[in-house]
């Protein structure tokens, strides 16, 4: 006897919502489907214990017959069961020769059982209901942890060798102390680095494969647990003896999310690890405190005088790390305009610091303007490791709700086939640490606490500190170095850097998607380096080398390195629109000081 059952799926399941009225338009069949509303008429006490549930629901016609889910095959035999000849495209293209037969296969090929078509379907439906919000989440989290390793590993491939390679500007081997009769152990704590157990001539490129490799893994969520402790080692290596070209404010925070990224995924040697099902509370709201710091620290960087003072507009798009040619246009916009636009990005990070530590629905709403907001900041001039990893921490001001209602009906069964369920709790030690790092960044909110000091004028050589402030402080004035080179009784040729404000005429860049190392050190500590100037006299040494050359974007002397280098610290600024119509020129520029240095006299390192 043939027995019908009808199945219930969920309204706003993108899936049927499209799917329904396209088979029906297209077979002239109505699906053997009904909604759960229709369900809680029908059958009320099933719907009561399945409210929370959003799983298919097959009901048997039988009397007393218990609901049972839907084992997908007679939900696929239900969905195509009509023969190819009654699709509308053989309706309509009959009449070509040979459409019939091509059409026939590929209904055999994609809507039969056990056909490609069919598995598609079955991996998609079961994919999807197996995903749990929490884990959805914290997958997308993983993901931009992922892109932000490969993009800083890839960078590091083309700039390792000519910033800390034997022939660099700050070679490992100097960074690393003597040990002066005391243990690796206790010196590798000191300065946590793999280079204490390998040469660093040989081991700097294997390691950043090595990362590289991991990061990719993590990025197809295999092996996350351990790609993601590679990565933060291999890259933790590479940070505490690169001296001021890994002082970046994306370096810490990447190094910091890392470790509160490792205690929230489970211990497992498992290619298909389980992301976590419900992960510790004091876990999600340390990655919140990360934000609010971050939010604060953004705020922070200008005077309160400055809110109220249009005079200080300008100064606001300035002090961007690097500007970009969208600051630029929006410099000119009228005053009134601008004032209005900056005046709201200086109070945005303010009042979003303190909506994050609100109710869920203040957070809720917190979590899209914090996106529009970085978003905003990465058209600035922001460079967009950093932005992405501020967008990483505001995922968990959504509530995973936000995923599951609006973004993941569509796409999340397409985004993440290696979620799991997790069982198991949390061990102790575990939930210790995580309370430790919640109380550390409930200290660690001013940037100037003995517990989390931030980086100062001189930072520490060889300290590695968990937490970092994200935003070193910029000099309104844009003060940055230039780079001048000459042979004797030749006139002085500019060397070009792939980021920095140059010639006036060179327009800014549109978006910065990584800041070059070299750069990030000119922008943020050019007055310290032409009081100390270690750091020129060290480029004045490699500036022959042809790696080192590599760091710029136009080197004016390739085949014989120039005898004197002058360094000129400038101090720019956006051209009025006046000035740009007559001279085309983007900048603004005058000397604030200078220093020559004469190679002749240095010894090649």
């Amino acid at each position: 006897m043939h027995v019908k059952h009808t199945l219930y799926y969920h309204s706003q399941h993108a899936l049927f919502r499209y799917l329904i009225p396209t088979f029906k338009w297209v077979t002239g069949q109505k699906l053997p489907v009904r909604t759960y509303q229709q369900l809680h008429i029908e059958h009320p006490n099933i719907a009561k214990k399945h409210a929370q549930d959003h799983r298919f629901v097959y009901i048997s016609d039988r009397p007393c017959a218990e609901p049972f889910y839907a084992d997908h095959n007679a939900l696929f035999q239900s969905l195509f069961k009509s023969p190819a000849k009654r699709l509308i495209l053989v309706k309509l293209l009959g009449f070509l020769p040979g459409i019939k037969a091509l059409f026939s296969a590929l209904y055999s090929l994609c809507f039969t059982p056990n056909s490609i078509g069919y598995r598609l379907f079955y991996w998609l439906i079961k994919r999807y209901h197996q995903s749990t919000q929490c884990q959805l989440t914290f997958s997308i989290f993983l993901k931009g942890l992922a892109i932000v390793y490969l993009l800083t590993f890839l960078a590091l491939f083309f700039q390792a060798e000519p910033l800390l390679g034997p022939l660099g500007l700050s070679p490992i081997s100097s960074q690393l102390p003597a040990l002066n009769g005391a243990s690796i152990g206790s010196q590798f704590f000191a300065t946590p680095s793999l280079f204490w157990f390998f040469s660093p001539e040989t081991a700097l490129k294997p390691l950043i494969l090595i990362g590289l490799s991991a990061a990719f893994l993590l990025f197809l969520g295999l092996f996350s647990w351990l790609s993601l402790i590679t990565c933060w080692l291999c890259f933790l290596s590479i940070v505490s003896v690169g001296d001021l070209f890994f002082q970046l404010p994306s370096d810490h925070l990447l190094l910091e999310l890392s470790v509160i990224a490792m205690l929230m995924l489970p211990f497992s040697l498992s290619p298909f690890a389980a992301y976590p099902k419900r992960p510790s509370t004091w876990l999600i709201w340390t990655f919140r405190l990360v934000l609010v710091k971050a939010l604060i620290l953004l705020s922070w960087q200008a005077p309160f005088a400055s809110f109220i003072d249009p005079s200080t507009y300008h100064q606001f798009l300035n002090s961007v790390p690097v500007p970009s040619q969208f600051a630029w246009h929006l410099s000119h916009l009228p005053a009134l305009v601008l004032g209005l636009i900056v005046f709201t990005l200086k109070w945005v990070p303010s009042i979003a610091a303190l909506c994050c530590l609100g109710p869920r629905s203040l957070r809720q709403k917190t979590g899209p303007v914090l996106v529009i907001y970085f978003l905003i900041l990465l058209l600035l001039g922001h460079p967009f490791t950093q932005v992405l990893l501020w967008l990483c921490c505001s995922l968990f001001l959504f509530q995973d709700a936000f995923f599951q209602a609006r973004l993941s009906a569509f796409w999340a069964p397409f985004f993440d086939h290696q979620l799991r369920h997790l069982s198991r709790p949390y061990r102790f030690g575990v939930r210790l640490l995580a309370i430790a790092l919640f109380l550390l960044h409930s200290l660690s909110f001013f940037p100037h606490t003995p517990l989390l000091p931030a980086i100062q004028e001189h930072p520490s050589r060889h300290a590695f500190r968990l937490a970092q402030p994200l935003l070193a402080p910029t000099n309104a004035s844009r003060q940055i170095l230039a780079l001048e080179g000459r042979h004797p009784d030749n006139p002085w040729k500019a060397y070009t850097f792939k980021r920095l404000p140059g010639d006036p005429l060179q327009a800014p860049k549109w978006l910065t998607p990584i800041l070059p190392r070299l750069d990030h050190t000119l922008i943020y500590y050019s007055g310290q380096l032409l009081s100390d100037q270690t750091l020129l006299t060290r480029l004045g040494q490699s500036i022959h080398a042809q790696k080192v050359n590599a760091l710029f974007e136009r080197a004016p002397f390739t085949t014989q390195a120039p005898t004197e280098l002058r360094f000129k610290l400038y101090r720019y600024q956006f051209s009025p629109l006046n000035v740009h119509i007559q001279t085309q020129q983007y900048w603004s520029r005058r000397v604030q000081d200078e220093a020559v240095l004469d190679l002749a006299t240095l010894s090649t390192p």
